[in-house]
């Protein structure tokens, strides 16, 4: 099913980026004995670092009554390739990545998560690690079938 925003203009477009690597959600999500997940500092660090800059970069953000969300995420790895030129085992899914980055970016934008109706994720070969998010808001209607 082809996307329903690349057909339609009406939506909003904001764009946020950092300058380091994504972490993965199982190494700041350890699990302790008693079986319950509990944030590492690192992860806190890291999710405080991408609300930051998501409130910075997107400060003009304002969802629209009945809109929901649509987020690609870039992640730009000099570790994704191996020496070889295969990709790289050790460097993280991309879902992995995702949630950490995500929880971070709907509590600097006052949303819940439950309004992004479509994620879009790709990992990239480059030079210096970052992210990349752009998020567009779409009108609710558009996701409705026909």
């Amino acid at each position: 099913m082809e996307s329903p925003w690349k057909n339609c203009y009406a939506f909003i477009m904001y764009t946020f980026s950092i300058p380091c690597k994504a972490l993965s959600f199982n190494n700041c999500y350890p699990t302790n004995r008693m079986g319950r997940r509990y944030l590492t500092a690192e992860g806190s660090a890291f999710k405080k670092t991408v609300f930051n800059y998501v409130k910075e970069q997107c400060s003009r953000f304002k969802l629209p009554l009945d809109h929901v969300l649509i987020v690609e995420y870039y992640f730009y790895s000099n570790t994704a390739i191996t020496k070889k030129g295969l990709p790289s085992k050790t460097s993280g899914d991309v879902d992995g990545k995702i949630k950490l980055i995500q929880d971070a970016m709907c509590e600097a934008l006052g949303v819940d998560d439950s309004i992004i109706f479509e994620i879009t994720a790709k990992k990239i070969f480059s030079a210096k690690n970052s992210i990349t998010a752009i998020i567009r808001t779409l009108p609710l209607e558009s996701f409705k079938a026909t």
